[in-house]
């Protein structure tokens, strides 16, 4: 069966202050994990940050988290078509949807500036909710709600801010700006991780060529079977770097670009360390909230999260 594969245009604001997100962008992409792959186990940098702040800060209320695994459930059991939260990239309709939703959550001005058109390539159907209801129901009792944002309902007392959930490759599109904001991004990556300025250049230009995984890094949560231990780790895709094609494709690309000196030693240098954002958690010192989440000590019966 033929995949078809789809091509979209949406709007994203790029955060440059975290380590992955400069790498990703300065490469000139924006990936959703599960890239189309039905092996893929990854979360989306959402789902794993949210977590990350609760293995840092063990007092953190488990609420949200629970709220958001209510929601999945609900898409599970009702909306199995719809793109999950937890593994999708967020994007907006439009360009003023993005400057709206920046306004109406609060965020930094600074991110009106990093608004970017994003060429998407997709083989699914976007998934299109309003983001007002988990702006002003996720933190409440109610579940109704839940069935209205999965339907593709507006919610009744703000006009909509409509979000895209989806899976695939971005390509952020390429302008003055874009340019500029690929450039601080770079800057930021390499004054954290100056021996990896080879290695990106070739992730890079391999991107360019059309190479979508090369060098990705993505994010990955593992629940350890029989265990209460959820490790999360930040991990790199360089599979391509051993593929011959790649490595025949890539080559007369490398010699017209100019490319960053070898270190000392010889070698390509090293892998950027994301080893500070990797976490573990022993569910054993969370609450009972958090356990739920991750269905520890409910092994012999079925999690429900609307009855639990």
């Amino acid at each position: 069966m033929t995949t078809i594969m789809k091509l979209s245009q949406y709007y994203a604001y790029l955060e440059t202050r975290n380590p992955l997100t400069c790498w990703e962008v300065s490469i000139g992409r924006v990936i959703a994990p599960e890239h189309n792959d039905p092996n893929s186990i990854g979360i989306s940098l959402w789902g794993y940050n949210r977590i990350f702040n609760l293995a840092k800060n063990s007092q953190i209320n488990g609420y949200y988290l629970l709220r958001e695994c209510q929601l999945e459930w609900v898409r599970q059991k009702f909306f199995p078509h719809k793109c999950s939260r937890f593994i999708g990239a967020f994007f907006f309709k439009t360009l003023d949807d993005a400057h709206i939703g920046i306004d109406r959550w609060g965020l930094k001005s600074r991110l009106h500036d990093q608004v970017c058109k994003i060429n998407f390539i997709s083989n699914r159907d976007p998934t299109i909710v309003d983001s007002n209801f988990i702006t002003y129901c996720l933190n409440g009792h109610e579940l109704k709600w839940m069935f209205d944002y999965w339907s593709g309902k507006a919610y009744p007392k703000d006009n909509p801010i409509w979000e895209i959930i989806t899976t695939g490759i971005g390509h952020i599109d390429a302008n003055p700006q874009t340019e500029l904001l690929r450039q601080e991004a770079y800057q930021r990556m390499i004054k954290r991780f100056p021996k990896c300025q080879l290695i990106h250049k070739i992730c890079q230009i391999g991107f360019s060529l059309g190479f979508d995984t090369v060098g990705r890094v993505a994010p990955f949560v593992q629940i350890l079977p029989d265990s209460p231990i959820v490790k999360g780790k930040l991990m790199i895709d360089l599979r391509l770097w051993k593929d011959d094609f790649f490595i025949k494709t890539i080559k007369p690309s490398l010699k017209r670009h100019k490319l960053p000196p070898l270190p000392d030693d010889g070698s390509f240098g090293t892998l950027p360390d994301f080893s500070s954002y990797f976490f573990e958690i022993n569910l054993e010192n969370m609450s009972r909230d958090v356990q739920k989440l991750f269905g520890y000590k409910t092994k012999n019966k079925k999690f429900n999260p609307l009855r639990d």
